[in-house]
């Protein structure tokens, strides 16, 4: 599995990756600064992906089509405050609202890949 945070202040960007690499020490985290950038990494990536996506912006819908396009095997992760009505994949999504614990977004990860197809 291969996380992508994608988180512009380089502060929590790290709490985050430490987060998912106590939680998943056999995964590899990357790192983006801004959410325009997923489209050229997610598809690159080694799947399973789960993109961690820490913004206060209610336009997801980038992140959405960059995971779509990589197949089947993808999650996301939203970090941030979001109204309730946000219309999301829920099988394969999950939102952590701010301030979050280790916990809650170890927890967040699990239930959103919980949702991905296994491979056919």
């Amino acid at each position: 599995m291969t996380f992508v945070v994608v988180e512009e202040d380089p502060f929590i960007r790290s709490d985050i990756c430490e987060i998912l690499q106590r939680g998943f020490p056999e995964c590899r985290v990357s790192t983006l600064s801004l959410l325009t950038d997923l489209p050229d990494v997610a598809p690159k990536a080694r799947s399973p992906l789960v993109a961690v996506v820490s913004t206060d912006r209610c336009d997801v819908t980038s992140a959405l089509e960059a995971l779509g396009d990589i197949g089947r095997s993808w999650a996301l992760v939203l970090i941030g405050d979001f109204p309730a009505a946000l219309n999301l994949p829920e099988r394969r999504c999950s939102l952590v609202s701010r301030p979050f614990s280790s916990d809650t977004l170890l927890a967040a990860v699990k239930g959103a890949f919980s949702g991905v197809p296994s491979p056919a």
